[in-house]
């Protein structure tokens, strides 16, 4: 909470600096606080990635302010925030055998689409939002194995309607093409 706390102080501004700012974004994102996260990214003033876009650029500069070298991966990790958690696409094994898809939905975002090359091939996660209900379109490349979860209690993927327990459908799948439909809670 102190850590929520400073970041609400600092108006959502990144305060880390660069070896600091991974492990931040993942510790938030993994207990539950995507919502930080995403504000934070998208502040219209500097620093925050946000305030990239507004200044035109199309690459990460080398500083907040936008100075220096325009092409750098020195700020990329909120870039793989965006893959991980806001289309959801983790490694749970080594060189994505073992997938996690566990997108992050944001009230304000109507629609999102990632795909990632790994050894086995393509992996994507694109959904949808119309209202609080999710349409969701997973690839798994061959040879691999994956983890759907969502914060739903019913979810129909494919042809098929799988019931959770919980407040989150966890359904384990193969390589192949999915459409899973579900109201989030």
């Amino acid at each position: 909470q102190n850590l929520i706390r400073s970041i609400k102080a600092n108006g959502y501004h990144i305060t880390t600096g660069e070896y600091g700012m991974n492990p931040l974004l993942s510790v938030l994102s993994e207990n539950g606080y995507c919502e930080v996260v995403y504000r934070m990214l998208l502040n219209s003033t500097p620093p925050s990635y946000k305030y990239f876009i507004d200044l035109g650029k199309t690459s990460l500069p080398e500083s907040w302010t936008g100075d220096w070298s325009q092409n750098h991966c020195i700020l990329g990790h909120g870039d793989g925030w965006l893959y991980e958690y806001l289309g959801g696409i983790r490694n749970d094994g080594i060189a994505f055998d073992k997938i996690i898809i566990e997108p992050y939905f944001p009230t304000d975002m109507k629609w999102l689409s990632v795909q990632l090359e790994t050894t086995n091939g393509t992996v994507s996660s694109a959904w949808k939002r119309d209202n609080d209900i999710i349409t969701l379109t997973v690839t798994i490349p061959v040879n691999a194995t994956a983890k759907i979860i969502l914060p739903a209690n019913t979810v129909r993927i494919n042809d098929y309607e799988y019931v959770s327990t919980g407040n989150r459908a966890i359904m384990p799948v193969a390589s192949g093409n999915y459409i899973i439909k579900c109201k989030l809670l």
